[in-house]
């Protein structure tokens, strides 16, 4: 059967996005030219253009669905645990043992430059994190509910006092993996919402 011209789109995109996963990892963010990209993926470099508006526009493309990769796995975890403390680490599990590896960190970092050296590139990211902070709270208000917990902070701080724990841990253990080892960062994390009685 024929493909469509929908079909070949979705096609060059997931080419796009490989591709430039791959050599901004890799190489990063600055050193990637469209045209490497485009050569990369098997098409044109006006194809970036065309799908995502240029290089920043495919990087944010490229972190949203690793985003939207990791919800979905930290949803399953929260799934089948009945804990606090399991909850905690099926978070961090999925943070810390996130199946593309290293690749979402270093694009993360790619995108943290990017807006420390282009502050109007700050937009989108600042959106970013402000989507993923509604989402922790939704959840973090539940469990406090369940679990009668009493975090030592504000209800609409505690998400990002839990990303700034996950993300210094993560990349303390990426520089020095014996300086934090699972129990360690699951205690940090239970000091968090008050509960370091169930460490």
């Amino acid at each position: 059967m024929a493909r469509t011209q929908q079909d070949r789109k979705a096609e060059t995109r997931r080419r796009l996005l490989r591709a430039a996963a791959e050599l901004f990892a890799r190489e990063g963010y600055d050193a990637v030219s469209v045209d490497a990209i485009g050569e990369a993926a098997g098409r044109t470099s006006g194809s970036v253009y065309a799908h995502f508006g240029g290089k920043q526009g495919l990087l944010l493309a490229l972190l949203e669905g690793f985003q939207d990769d990791l919800a979905a796995v930290v949803q399953a975890e929260f799934a089948t645990r009945d804990t606090l403390e399991g909850r905690l680490r099926g978070l961090w599990d999925s943070l810390g043992h996130h199946p593309d590896d290293d690749g979402w960190f270093l694009l993360e970092v790619e995108l943290w430059l990017q807006t420390a050296r282009t502050p109007e590139h700050a937009g989108p990211l600042a959106a970013r994190y402000l989507a993923i902070h509604d989402l922790m709270r939704d959840e973090f208000c539940r469990w406090v509910t369940e679990f009668g917990l009493r975090p030592p902070m504000a209800l609409d701080q505690l998400p990002q006092g839990v990303m700034a724990a996950l993300i210094g841990l993560y990349l303390q253990r990426r520089t020095a993996p014996e300086a934090v080892p699972d129990d360690l960062a699951i205690s940090m994390l239970l000091a968090l919402f008050g509960a370091t009685d169930r460490a």
